[in-house]
């Protein structure tokens, strides 16, 4: 009886705090949303094509001749046509509804509460641009709510990961979710790509998939068909290579994968154009703290300084390639090495197209790629040969995957930084879930003397 009553007041203490904070949080975004004015860009473009054509007329002729989402542009209605206000509080509570279930997917141990405050204060570390390069309305639609809603969508493979089941209002919420969130095409290729890939391990662990989890692949499947088979998909692409980039049809499928990997390593490695990306600088350096708090007690070995080492270059890559680099280009004015510290710092095409050689951007390439597998070893001396190291590598491999195959979007460059929502949220999570890693170490510090386990799970 004792224990039972303790219980519940540990509940309803928790749900307490969770109240004070997402009130915080809200408080907090509605103050930011007060300066941001929708309107401009594409929601203004949406808002005229709204007015003098009806919905239902607009979606068949958009389908024919421009694009497949038609579940979002349908539900951009009332957004673009309605008070601003309506938009920034359905923005606020899909911000609230992604902090929330970041926590409760993401988090390790159960610490939901702990998890949803780190990843409400990580997530300011997105490019604020990235979020209204299109217009306000319009870009947080396409790629904000897909974000949420698709992660919501992926809920079925957190309970059937852990022997749960599915409440009734998540067996019927999850579809539509999935429905929204795929009809975004870089969504659509996450929410497959991670239902089959949880598939094989369920098979490999020797779980039947369930009937809930075949359902939502089939829905998946059905709406990326749906994308595949639109008109007017086709047609679009062809007026994007005519409007920015004539050249794109003449690339091969090699230069087209290295355009997208060269983009997507210079936006996080070198911090993009104009270094407004740090996603991947915070990330890098929480794995470097992570590590350095796990180990700390541990007698200083090769291994140990090999670890140090490994954990301590991406972060030491990211502040090279996106600011030490420009200092002896343009402050120092260095004589040597110039090309090599320009083109990791600066380049963000393939050979042909920029002002590097082939042999300079394969270097680009090369070290790039040196960079983001000591990422996944420092992963891996955190977590060891266990299932954390493989789900963090995995949120990794599919995020990053989201960007790159922009690659072969004649949009890569137009686009701009919001098609990498996706991979930051990724990075994000990683992060988020290492912190929480880090706070556990801290604590254990006092406990005893001995090096910190994590308790992972291993393989």
């Amino acid at each position: 009886m004792v224990k039972t009553l303790s219980l519940q007041w540990k509940e309803s203490k928790s749900r307490k705090y969770q109240f004070i904070f997402f009130a915080v949080a809200t408080f907090i975004l509605l103050v930011a949303q007060i300066w941001i004015h929708p309107g401009t860009d594409d929601d203004a473009l949406y808002r005229r094509l709204y007015t003098e054509t009806p919905l239902w007329e607009f979606l068949c002729y958009h389908y024919e001749t421009w694009s497949s989402r038609l579940v979002v542009e349908a539900v951009l209605y009332p957004f673009v046509m309605l008070s601003p206000w309506v938009w920034r509080i359905v923005n606020i509570l899909m911000i609230l509804l992604l902090i929330w279930n970041v926590g409760d997917m993401f988090s390790i141990n159960g610490e939901r509460m702990s998890a949803q405050i780190i990843f409400f204060a990580l997530m300011w570390a997105v490019p604020f641009f990235s979020l209204y390069s299109a217009g306000w309305i319009i870009t947080t639609a396409f790629y904000l709510w897909t974000l949420t809603l698709g992660l919501v969508s992926l809920r079925p493979l957190m309970h059937f990961y852990r022997d749960e089941s599915n409440s009734l209002w998540e067996k019927l919420l999850c579809p539509v979710c999935l429905i929204y969130a795929s009809n975004m095409e870089l969504m659509a290729a996450i929410i497959l790509g991670t239902y089959i890939c949880f598939t094989f391990y369920f098979a490999y662990k020797k779980k039947k998939a369930g009937l809930y989890n075949i359902f939502m692949i089939v829905l998946s499947v059905s709406s990326v068909c749906f994308s595949l088979l639109c008109p007017g998909n086709d047609n679009r692409n062809l007026e994007e290579i005519r409007n920015y980039f004539p050249d794109f049809p003449g690339m091969s499928i090699m230069s087209k994968a290295a355009m997208g990997f060269i983009e997507t390593g210079h936006y996080y490695l070198a911090g993009g154009h104009e270094r407004v990306c740090h996603v991947f600088s915070l990330m890098s350096l929480v794995l470097l703290l992570t590590y350095l708090a796990l180990n700390h007690k541990k007698p200083v070995t090769v291994k140990k300084i090999f670890g140090i080492l490994v954990s301590m270059v991406p972060f030491v890559s990211y502040l090279s390639f996106a600011y030490f680099f420009d200092f002896l280009l343009y402050k120092v004015n260095i004589p040597r090495f110039r090309n090599l510290f320009a083109v990791l710092s600066a380049n963000r095409q393939v050979a042909g197209q920029g002002y590097f050689s082939e042999l300079e951007v394969a270097v680009q390439i090369a070290v790039y790629i040196v960079v983001l597998l000591l990422v996944a070893l420092t992963v891996y001396l955190i977590h060891g040969a266990s299932m954390e190291t493989l789900f963090q590598l995995f949120i990794l491999a599919i995020g990053f995957a989201s960007r790159l195959i922009m690659g072969f979007s004649p949009t890569l460059y137009a686009s701009g930084d919001r098609t990498a929502l996706f991979c930051s949220a990724a990075m994000l999570i990683v992060a988020m879930r290492n912190l929480q890693f880090l706070i556990k170490a801290v604590r254990e510090w006092n406990v005893n003397d001995e090096s910190v386990t994590i308790g992972v799970e291993k393989i």
